[in-house]
């Protein structure tokens, strides 16, 4: 793990403590010189394999010594040929890293500099060790003396090749600055010259410059690997993907990472969408610690125990890599309550962080480590001026050959934008700015590039500004016929997930529930999708009804017996909150709740407010249960009071409520209160 997290061309080498072992200090060099002498160098780096060859010189000399006494000059030497070797392992990890080609092309006198400090080094090493002391084979003596003799005189110089290709990807750059596009010839040099072949090859070069930048500090780095990347995802269209010299961009695209509607029920809308003002979970443990939920520690957006609390400006906390990744997606609200952010800044909640360590200790659990798919999760790179322009001119290129509407071409471009606005915000900004919306809408209802045109504007869409000029391109009617007609389930799924963000526009809320057909296809694909589809469905009709016209709509397509039905299945568990968070605004009109009434939904809630249950999910069935009981009136309250657990679950939430806020002095005022009323319609 200290691999992964070091920075690139940091060397952070550990001395050996000066009362070693001088057995296990010589089985060390000689595993350590093994493993730098089996290094398989992907590309041709002369400075790095005159380095290797001096390590086989050593591993020689190493294997002969096993046998003998060391002095305290002897130890010493050892111990400083040890530190360099591992600083040279650091050293070869580095330039056998995938993705690092560019990076290394642009370090190389760097590169050159530290391996000419690592030979001078181990000629110092060699210097003070007393060879005449041990009996050593007459050549490996005689292969040690040429080793020194050699680690004085060599010269460490940058390759040429590596070296013109920086200076050309500096002059693109400067290209970039003045809105000048580059010679797809000259692109294909540069790229000849790094030895980057293949459309894969350049995503992976983003993919290890976004990773080194997140580690770094200083403007400079920034402003030049956003430059980098710009000019890598330019060439990777040009060279690659329009010239048909490498795999499409749709066979990059697995499954696994096509663009999807956020797993979390995160609101883009301005209402509340919890009961009590606290995060919901789908699912999670219900676990009373000293009077504390640990469910509470949990972030809201990943559900996870926070591993690094932080806090943003509505005051809410989440766990830092969650939050930077939702800022990251272009969002300027707070997930958990959808208020408009006052600046970008976070800052670390120590208490939170503190708290959490303690009341795991007391249940004997560790403080969970960040996991693998977490440590992936980066944040945005401010793009220098070099980047704006170079995105800016990739973008421009894209919607040319997108307006132009010649088959491949055209294909080959929705393939492209979709992949840049799914990895890079920045282009979701860059992109409309070009007039892509209309173009993109244009190709919404062609059944070979449907799949890719949706994908693209459930990306777009994720931006505020995006929502409202999809609406005025005429892209909700498109979006609304894929729903009903997509050529593929997960297609209409992304139309759910697209109209979802949509409806977080509340002006747009009446226009997509005037569209006959929208409402009932998305109740319909509660029934028929998978559980990501039901999700999307689920949440997106809970953006519609929030617009009051849209409640009979949605009542008149069946939504209740669709949502019952969810909430029935003990295996659908993960959709409860989002399922709930429907019903209660439902229930609040009287029709909703004569037609919930009628459909038997009063049985369903107080089941599941009797069962274990996270305390978001328990304040929903409250909710609910008090609206019903509201606009039923005393037959409903009649009904409600033959059920045998009702009274015994209301009690119960009463009091870990009371227990859990304390020292709230309006605590029956405020948080207690439906609970309190529906016990006392009861």
């Amino acid at each position: 793990m200290a691999l992964a997290r070091r920075r690139f061309l940091t060397l952070p080498a550990v001395a050996p403590c000066p009362d070693i072992d001088p057995a296990a200090l010589l089985s060390s060099l000689i595993r350590l010189s093994r493993t730098i002498c089996t290094t398989y160098l992907p590309t041709h780096r002369r400075d790095a394999r005159e380095l290797i060859r001096q390590t086989t010189t050593l591993l020689l000399l190493f294997d002969e010594l096993s046998d003998h006494h060391f002095s305290s000059t002897a130890l010493l030497a050892l111990s400083e040929l040890h530190f360099t070797l591992q600083k040279l392992n650091f050293l070869l990890h580095d330039c056998c890293r995938p993705g690092a080609r560019l990076w290394l092309a642009l370090n190389s006198r760097r590169l050159s500099h530290e391996c000419r400090s690592l030979s001078r080094d181990i000629s110092v090493a060699l210097d003070v060790l007393p060879l005449y002391d041990f009996e050593i084979s007459p050549d490996v003596r005689e292969h040690v003396a040429l080793l020194l003799e050699q680690a004085r005189r060599v010269q460490f110089m940058p390759e040429p090749l590596e070296e013109w290709a920086a200076r050309d990807v500096i002059a693109v750059l400067s290209g970039f600055e003045r809105g000048i596009s580059p010679d797809t010839g000259d692109l294909r040099r540069i790229l000849s010259r790094l030895r980057i072949t293949s459309s894969t090859e350049c995503a992976d070069e983003i993919c290890f410059l976004k990773e080194e930048v997140s580690g770094g500090e200083g403007s400079r780095d920034t402003d030049l690997v956003s430059g980098l990347i710009a000019f890598l995802q330019y060439s990777q269209s040009l060279v690659f993907d329009f010239s048909g010299n490498s795999t499409s961009s749709s066979e990059k695209i697995s499954s696994s990472n096509k663009s999807r509607f956020c797993s979390n029920s995160i609101s883009p809308f301005g209402e509340r969408w919890t009961f009590s003002g606290d995060s919901t979970s789908f699912s999670g443990e219900f676990l009373k610690i000293s009077g504390m939920n640990l469910t509470d520690f949990r972030c809201p957006i990943s559900l996870e125990i926070m591993t690094d609390p932080v806090t943003i400006s509505t005051g809410h906390t989440y766990d830092r890599i969650s939050i930077l990744q939702w800022l990251s997606a272009g969002n300027t609200t707070c997930p958990k309550t959808g208020v408009t952010l006052t600046h970008s800044h976070i800052f670390p909640n120590n208490a939170v962080h503190n708290l959490t360590h303690k009341v795991l200790r007391l249940i004997g659990k560790e403080f969970p480590a960040t996991s693998t798919s977490q440590k992936q999760i980066l944040p945005p790179i401010p793009a220098g001026k070099a980047a704006k322009k170079g995105k800016q001119i990739l973008s421009e290129f894209l919607v040319t050959k997108l307006v132009a509407g010649i088959s491949p071409e055209n294909d080959i471009a929705l393939q492209i934008i979709r992949q840049l606005v799914k990895s890079d915000p920045d282009f979701r900004q860059t992109l409309p700015k070009s007039s892509v919306i209309p173009a993109i809408i244009a190709n919404i209802n062609c059944p070979s590039t449907q799949e890719n045109a949706m994908a693209s504007l459930l990306s777009l869409a994720k931006l505020p500004e995006n929502r409202t000029d999809i609406a005025n391109s005429g892209g909700i009617c498109g979006i609304s016929n894929v729903l009903v007609a997509g050529i593929r389930q997960e297609t209409r799924e992304f139309a759910a997930a697209t109209l979802f963000y949509l409806a977080g526009n509340r002006e747009l809320r009446p226009i997509i529930g005037e569209i006959p057909s929208t409402i009932p296809a998305l109740v319909q694909l509660i029934w028929e999708g998978t559980t990501r589809g039901k999700k999307n469905a689920v949440a997106a009709l809970l953006g519609l009804i929030l617009y009051p016209g849209n409640h009979k709509k949605a009542i008149s397509a069946g939504i209740i017996p669709a949502l019952l039905h969810l909430l029935a299945l003990d295996k659908k568990k993960e959709l409860l909150a989002d399922v709930l968070a429907v019903v209660v605004t439902l229930a609040e009109k009287p029709e909703g709740s004569a037609a919930l009434i009628q459909a038997g939904a009063m049985t369903i809630l107080a089941r599941i407010l009797s069962n274990e249950a996270p305390r978001s999910i328990k304040e929903y069935c409250v909710a609910s249960l008090l609206s019903l009981c509201v606009n039923g009136g005393p037959e409903v309250v009649a009904e409600l009071r033959r059920e045998p657990s009702i009274m015994a679950s209301l009690y119960s939430l009463l009091k870990f409520l009371h227990d859990f806020y304390p020292s709230s002095p309006n605590f029956f005022n405020q948080e207690a209160r439906p609970g309190m009323q529906v016990v006392h319609a009861l």
